[in-house]
């Protein structure tokens, strides 16, 4: 896929215009497909994918069939006051659009199940497991002569019904805990319901899936409302991801995707740490680890979550340095931790061994 330029002059718009759509929506502050946040997303995706109009027009085509339904069966006074039951009613409309336009629930690691244009543009054989128990997915799928399907993960489906909501009035919010993304529709009275794009179905909050993952190492960073800035930087850190570990590697884009998507939300552990360590393990960006700036983010990180990975990312910038005793502490430190998600273990205690012997070792992965 090729990769393009893309013009950094759409971010400064973009950026400076955050605050004004999209950002705070409450039931009845409708706006235009073109200021949705779907919309920004979609153009943010250029960067792979060069000209997406047919997409954005697609999107553009399913988010109108989806208002008209909702539109034709509530009124604006019952969007505004809906209780729960009106609620999921409205859900369940959007479910059963994104259904009908053959999306289906399928994660992994392919570009398409990350960004907006590829789950539009690829189109895959039909697989059951994304019916998810889902009796309107079941019965479409079942009466469904040609089984081409197009795959989205619980993130892009959040994304989805964010836009849709902002054109609708809707009071949704997007919401993160680890290896997962859902939608709350926020009521008056402070309360919410919780909805699971992934199968189109209200939950308990404490029962949602991954739920389990929630720790007292990473907790204060999760479970919040999502304003628009942190949609846009959580995308703009998955844009910046597939330049740091993807074919095509391109180690300047990712630094500059990064350092966007920390300018918008500087809040996220996972970003502060990947670029962190960008700078850890490639020579080729110089000497840009010494940069003050690198152990205030990784600081930050460790502050929002206590993450072995973090640890190591701390004390990698120690010996880089030259600082081979501080190096060794931190990753003293590092290593009681029990929380370690990404199974890095092994890689920090091979760094140890090697301040030990006052050695980087950058070159271990």
């Amino acid at each position: 896929m090729k990769v393009l330029k893309f013009p950094f002059i759409f971010f400064l718009f973009m950026f400076a215009s955050v605050k004004s759509t999209g950002a705070n929506n409450m039931a009845g502050n409708e706006v235009s497909f073109e200021t949705t946040t779907t919309y920004k997303l979609l153009k943010m995706d250029t960067v792979f994918y060069g000209n997406n109009s047919i997409e954005i027009d697609s999107y553009k085509k399913m988010f109108n069939k989806a208002i008209e339904r909702i539109k034709g069966k509530f009124s604006y006074h019952e969007i505004k006051n809906a209780d729960s039951l009106v609620a999921v009613s409205i859900l369940k409309i959007i479910d059963s659009t994104l259904t009908e336009e053959n999306f289906l629930f399928k994660t992994g690691q392919k570009r398409n199940f990350d960004f907006l244009t590829g789950a539009m543009r690829e189109q895959f054989s039909f697989e059951s497991a994304g019916l998810r128990q889902n009796e309107y997915r079941e019965k479409y799928w079942l009466n469904r002569k040609e089984k081409l399907c197009r795959f989205i993960d619980c993130d892009l489906y959040c994304e989805i019904y964010i836009g849709i909501g902002q054109m609708a009035g809707l009071p949704l919010k997007m919401v993160e805990i680890p290896s997962h993304n859902y939608i709350r529709w926020l009521f008056a009275d402070g309360g919410y319901i919780v909805w699971n794009g992934n199968d189109g179905k209200v939950y308990a909050e404490n029962k949602m899936e991954c739920y389990y993952k929630l720790t007292d190492s990473n907790r204060s960073h999760y479970l919040f409302n999502f304003q628009e800035n942190n949609i846009l930087g959580y995308y703009l850190f998955l844009i910046g991801m597939n330049f740091h570990f993807r074919n095509p590697v391109d180690l300047n884009r990712a630094k500059e995707f990064y350092e966007l998507s920390i300018e918008l939300d500087g809040d996220r552990p996972s970003t502060l740490n990947n670029y962190v360590w960008l700078h850890i393990m490639s020579p080729e960006l110089d000497d840009s680890f010494k940069d003050k700036k690198m152990m205030v983010y990784i600081d930050k990180a460790i502050s929002l979550e206590k993450n072995l990975n973090f640890y190591d990312a701390k004390a990698c910038l120690y010996a880089l340095q030259g600082n081979f005793a501080e190096a060794l502490k931190v990753q003293s430190d590092g290593l009681k931790l029990l929380h370690d998600p990404f199974f890095k273990r092994k890689k920090a205690e091979n760094h140890f061994e090697c301040f030990l012997k006052n050695e980087v070792c950058r070159e271990i992965p």
